[in-house]
Order: structure tokens, then C-alpha cells, then sequence
């Protein structure tokens, strides 16, 4: 029963943080046209806008890239060896990245700070990355989960039952993250200068839930 709980808890935790991750990234394409939950595309765009000499672009492509290097080296620092779970300690991180983003919204940070808090959000919660399933979980990009659902799909052809499980599980995160874009275009679109204050509630929330449901707490 232990067990069946820490898992329940485990998918409901990679659910609801890849689905934010998902709404993150859209309200940061809506804004300001760029993604900030992953950094493939600026990498690219920061040496585009070097070449053409547009040296304010780059550095606010660097400075994105930079925070959410930060952001994952702080979550790197802090859950050394504790990959294994979902632990208390990742009750802190969703708090203080959704505190960060309500206090820059109601203090009217300008978009290219709040997209500075976001990345180093992103970097914090994609650093907080746990084994589960035999898998390596990443919550805040697709780009890598798409690659290993389809060679999990083609090993699953080949008759392998934990492969098939795991590319269910992948195409079911990717669901996630798709959803969690579709609320992130709707809040912006219907809600506004509140949809990023609501998103940073529900990052708080979820440190909350962590911290309070932990199967740990029911041992």
C-alpha cells in the first residue's frame, strides 16, 4: 500500500508539474515570443544575433540561458543523491519560483525580468529531475521525451512489456505539457495581467501539496 501511494503521489507530482511547465512556456511565446522552458532555439538565436551585430538581443538571450543554468545548478546543489523521489525538500523549489513570480507581477517587473524569473524557474524545477519507472523525469521540455516514445514504441513492436510502459508514460507527459499550453493561451487570452499571478498560485500550491501529502508523512 506504501508503495502504491508514493507512486500515486510520484505521477500526480510529474503531471501537474509538466502541465505548468507546459502553461509557463506558452504565456512566455504569447509575450515575448520566445520559449523559457527550454533553450535549444536561443542558443541558436543568441549566435544569430551576435552575427548581426544586435548585441541587446544576445544579451537577454545569454541572460535566460544563464538564469536557468543557475536555476538547475542550485537544484543540482541541493538534491545531491536524492534522485530516487520526490522528497520534502522539492516542496521549497515550487514555492519559492511561484512566490517569485506573483511578487514580479504585482510589482510590474518589466516582461524581459519576469521571463528572467521564469528561467530560472524552469532551471530549478528541470534540475529537480528524479528516477521513476526506470526513467529519467524531466517536467519543463518535450524535445528529448518525443525521441524516446518513439524508439520505446519500437522496442515495445519488438515485445518488450517495460518499453511499451514506458512510451505510454512519455506520450502521456507530452499530453501533459500540451494541455497545460492550451490553459497557459487561455488564461492569457482571457485573463491577462492575472494569468501569470494564477500560475504562480499553482506553483505554490503545489509546493504545498508536497509538503503536506508526502506519502512520507503516512509511513
Amino acid at each position: 500500500m506504501h508503495y502504491q501511494n508514493r507512486k500515486v503521489f510520484t505521477t500526480t507530482w510529474i503531471s501537474i508539474q509538466t502541465f505548468l511547465a507546459g502553461a509557463i512556456n506558452v504565456y512566455a511565446i504569447f509575450m515575448l515570443e520566445k520559449t523559457i522552458s527550454h533553450h535549444t532555439g536561443s542558443i541558436s538565436k543568441a549566435a544569430i544575433a551576435l552575427a548581426n551585430g544586435n548585441w541587446l538581443l544576445a544579451f537577454h538571450l545569454v541572460s535566460y540561458l544563464s538564469l536557468f543554468f543557475v536555476g538547475a545548478f542550485f537544484s543540482g546543489l541541493t538534491t545531491y543523491k536524492r534522485n530516487r523521489g520526490v522528497r520534502l525538500l522539492h516542496s521549497v523549489y515550487p514555492i519559492l519560483f511561484g512566490f517569485l513570480i506573483v511578487l514580479g507581477s504585482l510589482l510590474k517587473f518589466r516582461l524581459e525580468d519576469l521571463l528572467r524569473i521564469m528561467a530560472f524557474g524552469m532551471g530549478l524545477q528541470n534540475g529537480t529531475y528524479i528516477r521513476f519507472n526506470n526513467m529519467q523525469i524531466r517536467t519543463t521540455h518535450m524535445t528529448g521525451y518525443l525521441t524516446d516514445a518513439a524508439v520505446s514504441f519500437g522496442k515495445a513492436l519488438r515485445g518488450s512489456i517495460e518499453e511499451r510502459n514506458k512510451a505510454l508514460f512519455i506520450s502521456y507527459s507530452i499530453f501533459m505539457f500540451f494541455i497545460g499550453g492550451l490553459f497557459g493561451a487561455w488564461m492569457q487570452l482571457s485573463l491577462q495581467t492575472w494569468a501569470l499571478i494564477i500560475m504562480g498560485v499553482l506553483y505554490i500550491f503545489v509546493g504545498v501539496l508536497v509538503f503536506f501529502f508526502h506519502p512520507k508523512h503516512f509511513n
